[in-house]
Order: C-alpha cells, then sequence, then structure tokens
C-alpha cells in the first residue's frame, strides 16, 4: 500500500488540460487520442510531476519526425540519380512525350511542398532549449533564407506543370480539330518548364542532409559513416560528371558530328543506356587519372569541360585518399596500443624468463583487461566535459538495465523519473573492478560494504570455506548478476539476498561494476527528494538474528513476514543445510517476482503460489 506522503503527492499534482485542448478531458476517446498525438508525433501536454514539458507541435525527436526525415533523404538519393540524367539524356524529348520518371518526380515535388509547410508545425531548439511556439518556428524557418528560401524555389512543382501541359497535347492536337494557338503557347510553356529545370540542381546541394539525417536517426557507427560519405560523394561526383559531359557534347557538336562519334563507340543513337555507360567510363579513366585515349575531348567545349572536370577528380581524388588514410589510421590505433603495450609485458617476461604457460596467462589477461581499460577512461572523459544535467541522462541511458536484478531498485517506485534520477546519479560514482579466472571475488569472512554487478563474464557461488567443492556448489552469475545487494541495508553477508553466507568465485576474466556502499547512502541523502528511497532502506534494514525487535525480512519482498535470516526458518525442528536453505529462498525469490506462472506451474495461479510461499516464510 501506498503511505500517506504519496496520496498527498497525489493530490498536488497539477491538473492540465488533455490532448493540449483537442478533446474532452476524462474520455476513452481522449485517452487514446492523447496516447496516438503522444507515441506518433510526440505531442502531449506538459507533465510538472515528472519535469516533461510537453509539446504543442510535432516534437523533432518524434516517430513522424524521423519518418519525415528519412523521407527526404531518400527522395534526395532519388533527385540526385535522376535529375542530371532528366537534364542531359532525356533533355531532348519531343515535347508531348512524357519522361519516364514523371509519375515519380509529381510526387516528390508533393512530397517536398508538403516538407516546406510542416517545417512551420516541427519544434526547433533556441539556444539550447525545446521551443514550441508556432511563431517563433516560423521566424527562424523564415528569416534564414538559407532555409526557407532555397527550399521553397526547389520544391517548385515543376513536374506537375509538365503533366498538366502534356493533358493539353492530346486534346489540342490540330488533326482532331484542336486549336493551334493553344498547343503553341502550351509548347512555349514546356520549352520555359525545361529551362526551369535547372532550378533542380538546387536539390543537389542538399545532399549534405543525407548524411546528417544518416548520422541522427540511423544507429551508424562515425567509421562506417565517414566510408558512407566517401562512397556516395565519389559515385555521385562521377554520375554527374558522366550525364553532363554528354550535355556538352550535344550543345558543342553538330547532328552529323555526334552520329560519327556514336558510331565510333559503337552505341546507337536512341539507347540512352549505352550512351549514358561510355560517357561514365570515360569519366572513370579521367577520375582515376588512367586515361586509355580511346575517348578524349574534341572541341573547345569539351576540352573546357574535361578541364573543370579534372581539376574536381584531382579534389575528390585527394580528399578520398586522406580520408582512408585517417579511417584506417583511426580504425587501428586501438589495435596498435594494445600491441605496443603486449610487446613491453612480452618482453618484460622474457627478460625474467617466466615459463611459456605463465606468459600466455598473462597475455591473455592483457588482452582482456586493456582494451576494457581504454574503454572506461575514454567514456569518463566524454562523461567529464558534459554539464551535470546531460551527464545524468546520458549515465541512465547508458546503463539503464544494470540495475535490473538488484532487489531494492525493484522496490523503487519511478514515480516522477525518481528511479531514473537516483540511478542516474550513481551510476557517476561507478568503478570497475577486472578479476583474472579462478581469483576470489568476495569472500564469506570478509564484510560486505559495496554492492557489485557483473559486466562480462561469469562468477559461481559456493559454500563457505569450499570453494571447488561440486557438492558445495550454489549458482552461477551472468552478466547482470549482482553480489551483495543488501550491503546498503547493513547485512555483511554477501550473499544476504538469499538468506545464506557464501564466496564468490571468478569463473572467467571478469569485469564487474563496482558501487560502494557509502557512496550509495551519500546519494540518498542528497536530496530531499530521495525521501522515500530513504524511507524504503530504514524499513528493509538488516537485524542480526540475535537482536530484539522486529527484523528484516528477506525472502517476502512486499511486507509481510518477519524473517531476519533464511537459516532461522525452521528453528524449532532439525536445522536446514545452507545449500537447502539456498534453494528454497531462490525458488521463493523467483515465485514472489514472477509476473506469471512458469512453465511448470502453468495450470496454477501465480497468487495462489505467491500466498504459499509467504505462508511458508511466515512459519
Amino acid at each position: 500500500p501506498q503511505s500517506e506522503e504519496v496520496y498527498l503527492l497525489e493530490d498536488l499534482r497539477p491538473k492540465t488540460p488533455s490532448c493540449c485542448g483537442l478533446c474532452p478531458p476524462g474520455t476513452p476517446a481522449g485517452r487514446r487520442l492523447r496516447r496516438v498525438l503522444a507515441a506518433a508525433l510526440g505531442v502531449a501536454d506538459p507533465d510538472v510531476w515528472r519535469g516533461d514539458p510537453g509539446s504543442r507541435v510535432i516534437h523533432p525527436a518524434s516517430p513522424f519526425s524521423a519518418g519525415l526525415e528519412l523521407t527526404s533523404a531518400f527522395l534526395l538519393v532519388y533527385c540526385i540519380a535522376v535529375v542530371p540524367i532528366q537534364l542531359s539524356l532525356w533533355n531532348n524529348y519531343p515535347s508531348c512525350v512524357p519522361v519516364p520518371t514523371l509519375q515519380m518526380d509529381m510526387i516528390c515535388d508533393l512530397f517536398f511542398m508538403m516538407e516546406v509547410g510542416m517545417r512551420f508545425f516541427i519544434g526547433i531548439d533556441v539556444k539550447g532549449k525545446y521551443c514550441d511556439r508556432l511563431s517563433t518556428i516560423a521566424w527562424a524557418y523564415v528569416s534564414t533564407p538559407s532555409s526557407f528560401l532555397f527550399d521553397a524555389i526547389t520544391s517548385l512543382p515543376l513536374s506537375w506543370v509538365d503533366w498538366s501541359v502534356l493533358q493539353s497535347c492530346g486534346s489540342e492536337d490540330p488533326a482532331a480539330g484542336g486549336s493551334t494557338g493553344g498547343l503553341n503557347s502550351d509548347l512555349g510553356l514546356i520549352r520555359v518548364v525545361k529551362t526551369l529545370r535547372i532550378l533542380k540542381l538546387g536539390r543537389l546541394l542538399k545532399v549534405f542532409k543525407v548524411f546528417s539525417v544518416a548520422s541522427e536517426r540511423l544507429d551508424i557507427s562515425p567509421s562506417s559513416l565517414r566510408v558512407f560519405k566517401l562512397i556516395f560523394a565519389l559515385s555521385s561526383a562521377m554520375h554527374i560528371a558522366a550525364c553532363f559531359f554528354w550535355r556538352v557534347k550535344m550543345d558543342s557538336n553538330s547532328a552529323d558530328q555526334l552520329s560519327g562519334w556514336l558510331v565510333a563507340q559503337n552505341v546507337a543513337a536512341d539507347d540512352t543506356s549505352s550512351i549514358y555507360v561510355t560517357c561514365f567510363y570515360f569519366v572513370c579513366t579521367v577520375f582515376f587519372t588512367v586515361g586509355f585515349g580511346d575517348i578524349s575531348a574534341e572541341n573547345y567545349g569539351e576540352r573546357i569541360f574535361c578541364i573543370f572536370m579534372m581539376a574536381c577528380a584531382a579534389c575528390v581524388f585527394g580528399l578520398i585518399l586522406g580520408e582512408l588514410q585517417e579511417i584506417y589510421a583511426t580504425a587501428n590505433t586501438k589495435a596498435r596500443e594494445l600491441d605496443d603495450h603486449m610487446e613491453s609485458v612480452v618482453s618484460f617476461l622474457q627478460q625474467n624468463k617466466v615459463p611459456k604457460e605463465v606468459e600466455l596467462r598473462i597475455k591473455n589477461w592483457i588482452r582482456f583487461q586493456y582494451p576494457q581499460q581504454r574503454i572506461d577512461l575514454q567514456n569518463r572523459e566524454i562523461m567529464d566535459t558534459l554539464p551535470p544535467l546531460l551527464r545524468q541522462t546520458l549515465a541512465c541511458n547508458m546503463n539503464k538495465a544494470m540495475f535490473s536484478k538488484v532487489i531494492l531498485w525493484s522496490k523503487i517506485s519511478n514515480s516522477g523519473s525518481l528511479k531514473d534520477q537516483f540511478t542516474a546519479e550513481l551510476l557517476l560514482r561507478m568503478h570497475s573492478a577486472f578479476y583474472v579466472a579462478d581469483s576470489h571475488v568476495a569472500l564469506c569472512r570478509e564484510e560486505a560494504d559495496r554492492l557489485m554487478i557483473i559486466v562480462s563474464g561469469t562468477v559461481s557461488l559456493y559454500e563457505p570455506g569450499r570453494i571447488g567443492d561440486p557438492d558445495a556448489y550454489l549458482l552461477t552469475l551472468g552478466p547482470g548478476g549482482s553480489i551483495g545487494d543488501n550491503a546498503v541495508l547493513g547485512d555483511p553477508r554477501w550473499a544476504g539476498a538469499y538468506g545464506v553466507d557464501a564466496d564468490y568465485v571468478a569463473d572467467q576474466n571478469c569485469k564487474i561494476c563496482v558501487f560502494h556502499t557509502d557512496d550509495i547512502r551519500d546519494v540518498i541523502n542528497s536530496s530531499p527528494s530521495y525521501y522515500m528511497i530513504r524511507r524504503l532502506v530504514e524499513g528493509l534494514r538488516y537485524v542480526p538474528d540475535d537482536s530484539e525487535g522486529p527484523e528484516l525480512s528477506l525472502l517476502d519482498l512486499e511486507g509481510h513476514g518477519s524473517v531476519s535470516s533464511a537459516a532461522e526458518v525452521g528453528k524449532d525442528s532439525r536445522p536446514m543445510k545452507t545449500r537447502q536453505v539456498f534453494r528454497w529462498i531462490l525458488l521463493a525469490r523467483t515465485l514472489l517476482h514472477t509476473e506469471r506462472a512458469p512453465s511448470s506451474f502453468a495450470g496454477a495461479p501465480v497468487a495462489g503460489l505467491r500466498a504459499a510461499f509467504r505462508m511458508w516464510v511466515g512459519a
């Protein structure tokens, strides 16, 4: 049951209009609309309780905004591929014959016009703060010529003008009795539209938007993104150069000269694909500085174009070589650092004549530990450069599931993002520890003074003083497993959450995240907002068996029963062995925390199983 303080805070929760005023509050339709708006568009009312400012417009991080950006990037790639072909290979199409991509061009123009309008309803970042005021969004977009004016000019619906003129071509055919005046005017409009198509080249300047969308919306590593940029930039430059080489050749040669050149290259005049491949082949010989000589510039226009193309190719080729060298060097930096460190270690071992078996174990340990330490150091350097608020948010998102198997965290309510905030602050005090295979992670003779969570490797539990004995084996913990769960509650036993004492041994090379008990208590006492967590820790504090008064229940996580140690179960009967106690408590914990029954108990209600084990705990 909730405490009186929680009920009081519930009464103080600010009442805000539902769905930003779009639907009646409290109705099923209103709740459904709120869920749809929040899930798809990011439109939600502000919630002071959770610290969420909400959004009155489409949020830039919403799925709708992400889909809009990805669709825009896809259509820009399409334009980069098609527009140069339209301005070169398809430029001499008959006036009343549509280009093969007219329908797709109409879809692109419609989308880009819609995108310009949608920009007025998508939130923006103003000096590091999210803004959802329509007037501010509109002014920020319109007052930037490189944004609104450029988008408006490059989004002119020229393909729709082509389509409307083509519709009138058939209806005003003089042979069918139509008027020739309207046809001549439409043909003049077609010539104007063909001239205006050059404006579509502006969309090619949006190519950098593809890279920004890929880096922000897709989960791509920086090195992979750089390789993608190189391939895309090189292929786009060669594609545009091949198309415009053919356009220059058409404009600088007569019909007979052009036909003779096509015959010399064994290409048909109406085969646009063969013409494109031939031009692309010539561009490749220029870009890669091969120059076979079978195709060359034949007049002043082509020579001027080739001079410009060779200058651009030299720049592009130099940039690509530099980028490839930097990518290779970056990718091998970590490997070289490890090799240099390993070389110094091997030299030290050989000087001291260490046996080969020991040398092999040390080298395996260094291969495991050294990269992990470098990653931890790099992460800490990045975290230190961030302000506290962003540092907490990043830490929480990076390690959100780390405490999923810790009992205390399952009891903390996330009302008002309390658990997320507490976890983020605690993660900033995290330390890493490394354990070699077969080493002792925690022994029962040592007092539990920290919480340890396994990141990689496995750790086995054994009965006290019987490490390695198969009959004393209790359990193996993998990544996510925790050690010393109840240390912050004052329990000196490492396996206190299981009600027993146990020794922990690393089965493999392990990396473990360590949270000292003093650090956890400092975080709990650092802010008044953690009052409920302090109350929870005080209510679950560990009381030794020989103490008087109420005792801590280590099994029942819902506050029923009062058993301080599982060894006390059955106190009046014959004492239970440690292994038996551990197995019973492990089974009880599994059932108490299972939201639905395991497959072996599929026919029994979970509530009945929980009630039965609570009765067993109370007994």
